[in-house]
């Protein structure tokens, strides 16, 4: 009960100067402890019910120092991830969870977002948006919807994709993994760059080819020729590539670090659709594949690296950045091509 008090008290003092206008000082029930982060301090949460007009955060970190009964407030780091609620993109929600970030899940299953929301409903900063991000739209309503919500980004993870054995087009009349793959991560990058200026240390994951996926199809980007589903995810990671070289020479400041990332072989659900054949070869590498926990290790280093600009990593080691595969004028010739082809696009 003191304990309660004195940060009831206390709160007012704290956010006194931090831009939060019309505070008001939140009641007992709308606090709750976390876990003790040293021998003398408790890391508290108060939730978004606890400030009547101010930023746009959910959550705010309280740490509470026992020997001083002072309170010191910070806003929780945000952290989005698309394709997150399965393999490495639900671990690496899950570890940024733990870190004390408001995470947003991105995905298509609300099956799979249910089961994320009631693993983390302990956090209370956990959220699943449904999205679509095949679609032009949907990715513009993401954007808007976390734009609406919060004034910060640290931390965004692009790992949304699809196998298909077979070619198909969405309704915007795209081949389907040009679009999840690559386009989807073209718009959110780019349309969340406010927000990611506004981190003290933003930094941006793709899962995209970090160099070793060979060139892309220029005459060919929508793949109507010869298509594969294997040659299709080829391209879009070599597409990704070239997405990571252009944005990292667009938004030099302030810089933006952007990690494109190849983990190897991991054991995850490999969603998509395959034939016969493909199929019983995706049974396989479910089995021998490493573990989810595994690549999370490997990269979690360089998104915790204070480093800028552009990254490739394969399997936890850095790739050269100044190779053909990052060329900057093929980088700005797909970044103008692919501008083009949204501005094309019918309205929807």
């Amino acid at each position: 009960a003191s304990f309660i008090a004195t940060l009831v008290l206390r709160l007012s003092e704290v956010f006194r100067g931090t831009g939060i206008r019309d505070f008001k000082p939140p009641s007992a029930d709308q606090l709750s402890l976390g876990v003790d982060v040293s021998d003398n301090e408790y890391l508290v949460q108060a939730d978004k019910d606890c400030v009547a007009a101010g930023p746009k955060r959910y959550l705010s970190l309280l740490c509470y120092n026992r020997a001083t009964q002072w309170v010191s407030c910070a806003m929780a780091p945000l952290t989005v991830v698309t394709g997150g609620t399965d393999g490495i993109g639900r671990a690496l929600a899950t570890t940024y969870l733990k870190r004390g970030h408001n995470v947003v899940v991105v995905g298509t299953d609300p099956t799979k977002g249910d089961s994320f929301l009631a693993a983390s409903a302990s956090s209370g900063r956990a959220h699943f948006l449904r999205a679509d991000l095949s679609l032009v739209s949907e990715n513009r309503r993401v954007i808007e919807w976390i734009t609406e919500r919060f004034t910060t980004l640290d931390v965004l993870i692009l790992g949304a994709r699809y196998h298909r054995s077979t070619r198909v087009e969405t309704r915007d009349g795209l081949e389907s993994n040009f679009a999840l793959f690559y386009l989807s991560r073209h718009l959110l990058s780019h349309g969340l760059v406010p927000l990611l200026n506004r981190a003290d240390q933003p930094v941006v994951l793709n899962f995209g080819g970090a160099g070793v996926t060979g060139p892309p199809r220029w005459t060919d980007l929508q793949l109507r020729r010869g298509y594969s589903g294997t040659g299709a995810m080829s391209h879009c990671a070599a597409l990704c590539d070239l997405l990571g070289a252009h944005f990292t020479a667009l938004h030099r400041d302030p810089p933006i670090h952007y990690v494109l990332n190849m983990p190897g072989v991991v054991a995850t659900s490999f969603a998509g659709e395959y034939d016969a054949g493909t199929a019983a070869h995706v049974d396989t590498l479910r089995v021998s594949g490493k573990p989810v926990d595994v690549a999370v290790a490997q990269i979690l280093p360089f998104l915790d690296s204070s480093a800028t600009g552009l990254s490739a990593v394969v399997e936890g080691r850095a790739m050269l950045v100044d190779t053909p595969a990052f060329d900057s004028e093929m980088a700005s010739a797909l970044h103008e091509s692919t501008e083009k082809l949204l501005a094309d696009l019918p309205a929807r």
